[in-house]
C-alpha cells in the first residue's frame, strides 16, 4: 500500500481499493434498503392519510355549509305537521267538532241533524264520515255548505243531494268526512276490534 503512495499500484492496492468500494456499495444499498425504502412507504402513507382527512375535513365544510339549510328545512316540516295536526282532530275532538257544525247550522236558522257512518281506517289515516241532513231554504243550505267548506279543519262534502225546495224550505242530504292520523297503536287497537 505505501506503495501506491510512491506512485506504483499493485494488485494487492486494486484488492483493498475493490473492498473499500464494494464495502461503500454495500453500506449504500443497506442504507437504502433499511432506511430510505420503509421511509418512503411512510411518506405514501402519511399523503394518503393527508388527502383521506382533507377529504373529511371538505365534506364537514360542506355540511356546516348546509346546517343552516338543513336546519330551516327542518323547522318548515315541523311547522307543517303542527298544522296538519291543528286542522286534523284528535279522536276525542270529534264529537265536540260535531256539535260545532251543528251550531253553525243552528246559527244560519238551518235544523241540522249528524248521523255517525262506519268510519275506515288505513295505514295512517282515519275517515269519520256523518250523514247531514239539513233542513231550511236553499240559501241557508248553501251558507251552511260553504262554512263548512272554509272551517279550519280538513273536511270532505260528498254525495251531495238537495231536493226541490217547498214553500221555502229544501232538504239537502250529504256525507261530511273529517279525517285523523292513525298511529300503529291506534291501528292495532282498530284491527283488533274488527276481529
Amino acid at each position: 500500500m505505501i506503495d501506491l503512495f510512491r506512485g506504483k499500484i499493485t494488485i494487492k492496492d486494486w484488492a483493498v481499493f475493490g473492498l473499500v468500494v464494494a464495502v461503500v456499495v454495500g453500506l449504500f444499498i443497506v442504507a437504502y434498503l433499511l432506511l430510505f425504502i420503509p421511509q418512503q412507504n411512510k411518506i405514501a402513507q402519511i399523503q394518503n392519510d393527508i388527502k383521506d382527512l382533507q377529504k373529511k375535513i371538505s365534506d364537514a365544510k360542506k355540511t356546516v355549509e348546509n346546517y343552516d339549510k338543513l336546519q330551516n328545512q327542518a323547522k318548515k316540516m315541523d311547522n307543517l305537521v303542527k298544522m296538519f295536526n291543528e286542522r286534523l282532530p284528535e279522536k276525542r275532538e270529534v264529537p265536540k267538532l260535531m256539535k260545532q257544525f251543528e251550531s253553525m247550522g243552528d246559527s244560519l236558522g238551518l235544523k241540522t241533524q249528524l248521523t255517525p257512518l262506519p268510519t275506515t281506517v288505513d295505514s295512517s289515516k282515519e275517515v269519520i264520515p256523518y250523514q247531514v241532513v239539513a233542513k231550511g231554504s236553499f240559501h241557508q243550505i248553501v251558507a251552511f255548505i260553504n262554512l263548512l267548506e272554509k272551517d279550519q279543519r280538513y273536511l270532505k262534502i260528498s254525495d251531495l243531494d238537495i231536493g226541490p225546495e217547498k214553500a221555502g224550505i229544501c232538504e239537502a242530504k250529504f256525507v261530511l268526512s273529517t279525517f285523523r292520523f292513525v298511529e300503529q297503536e291506534d291501528t292495532g287497537t282498530q284491527q283488533q276490534k274488527k276481529s
